[in-house]
C-alpha cells in the first residue's frame, strides 16, 4: 500500500516563525489571510506606544529555499507570475515579499515595489539579498514604508514660543488658505478638461463615420482625467481633515489666551480666520456641485460611468470636510465674540 502525506508542515512552520517574529521583535499585531491563494498570507500591524496606528504592511510569504532561485551574488530571486505582478503593485497597502527557511527559522525580506522589481522575457523577478533579514532591527525600513505609503501628513511640532510669533501664523494660515484655494482651482482645471473633451467629441461626432471608435475614445478620455483627479483628491482629504483642524486647535488656544500674545498677532490670527471662512464658503458650494453633477452617470461605458461615480464621491466627501473645518471656524469666531476678544 503507498504511503501518501496529505499534509506538510512546512507551510505551517513558515507562517509561525512570521508570526513570532511579528509578535515578538517587532511588536506588531500579525493577522494571518484565511485565504492565501490571492498572494497576501499576512496583514502586519504598525503599533507605536502600545497602541495599534490602523496602518498596515501585507506580506507574501513564502517558505522553503526551493522557492526561489539563487543568483551570482548569493541573493535570492523569486519569479513573479503576472497575476501576482498586477495584484501587488496595484493594492492600496504596501507589500513586502517575506522567504522563511524552515530549517533556521531566518526570514528573508524585500518590499515589492516597481523600482525593486525588474523584467524578465517571461516575466518580472524580485531579488531578495541574503543580507536583508526580517527582525527587529528592520523596524526602522517598516516604520518608513509606512509613512511613505499610509502616513498622513500632520503639522511640525507647534512650540510655546511659536504663540506670540505673527510669521509663524502668517506661513501657517496663508498656507492653508492657500491650499484650499488650490484645490478649487484643480476642481475647476478637471471640469474644464472634462467640459473641452466633451466639446471637441461633439463636434467630431457630425463628421465621422467611425462613431463607435471615436465614442471609445472619448470615454478612455475622461475616465483618465477623472481616475487622476480623483487620486490627487484623496490623498488630499486628511490634510484638510485633519492638519486644519490641529492649524485651528493651535489658533484658538492662542486667541483663547490673548493676554499672553501681542495685539497684532492676536488681531491677524482673527482676521485670517475670517478670510478662510470666506474662501470655505466659495470652496463648499463648488465641491458640493461637483459631487452631485459627477454622480449622475453619462452612459458613455461602464467605464466611465464607474469614473465618474466614484470621482463624485471623492469630492462629496472633500466638502463634506471643508463644511467640518468651515464650522469649527465659525465657532471659534463665535467665542471669540462672546467673550469679547
Amino acid at each position: 500500500m503507498t504511503n501518501t502525506s496529505r499534509y506538510n508542515p512546512t507551510d505551517d512552520i513558515g507562517v509561525s516563525y512570521l508570526e513570532l517574529c511579528v509578535r515578538k521583535d517587532l511588536g506588531w499585531i500579525a493577522r494571518t489571510t484565511p485565504n492565501s491563494d490571492i498572494g497576501i498570507d499576512m496583514t502586519i500591524e504598525q503599533v507605536i506606544n502600545g497602541n495599534g496606528t490602523a496602518h498596515y504592511i501585507s506580506v507574501q510569504l513564502k517558505t522553503g529555499l526551493g522557492n526561489v532561485h539563487t543568483d551570482k551574488d548569493g541573493n535570492y530571486v523569486y519569479y513573479i507570475k503576472q497575476v501576482h505582478y498586477d495584484y501587488w503593485l496595484s493594492s492600496a497597502i504596501p507589500v513586502i515579499f517575506v522567504l522563511c527557511d524552515p530549517n533556521t527559522g531566518i526570514l528573508y525580506w524585500q518590499q515589492i515595489k516597481l523600482s525593486k522589481v525588474s523584467a524578465t522575457p517571461t516575466g518580472h523577478k524580485l531579488v531578495v539579498s541574503k543580507k536583508h533579514l526580517l527582525n527587529q532591527e528592520s523596524l526602522p525600513e517598516l516604520n518608513s514604508i509606512i509613512a511613505a505609503y499610509q502616513s498622513q501628513f500632520s503639522l511640525p511640532e507647534f512650540f510655546e514660543e511659536d504663540k506670540g510669533d505673527i510669521e509663524y501664523w502668517t506661513e501657517l494660515l496663508d498656507t492653508c488658505n492657500q491650499c484650499i484655494i488650490d484645490s478649487t482651482e484643480s476642481l475647476n482645471e478637471i471640469h474644464e478638461k472634462y467640459e473641452k473633451t466633451i466639446h471637441a467629441t461633439q463636434l467630431k461626432l457630425k463628421t465621422t463615420t467611425n462613431y463607435k471608435r471615436l465614442n471609445n475614445q472619448f470615454a478612455r478620455s475622461l475616465t483618465l482625467i477623472l481616475n487622476v483627479g480623483r487620486m490627487k483628491f484623496v490623498s488630499n482629504i486628511p490634510a484638510i481633515s485633519q492638519t486644519f483642524i490641529e492649524a485651528l486647535r493651535c489658533a484658538e488656544a492662542v486667541l483663547l489666551e490673548s493676554a499672553l500674545i501681542s495685539p497684532i498677532v492676536s488681531s491677524y490670527i482673527r482676521d485670517a480666520l475670517s478670510g478662510i471662512h470666506s474662501t470655505l464658503l466659495s470652496s463648499i458650494q463648488t465641491f458640493s456641485e461637483g459631487g452631485v453633477r459627477y454622480q449622475q452617470y453619462s452612459g458613455h461605458s461602464n467605464e466611465l460611468d464607474r469614473a465618474e461615480a466614484a470621482f463624485g464621491m471623492v469630492i462629496e466627501d472633500y466638502a463634506a470636510n471643508l463644511k467640518l473645518l468651515d464650522l469649527y471656524i465659525v465657532k471659534i469666531l463665535d467665542k471669540l465674540q462672546n467673550n469679547n476678544i
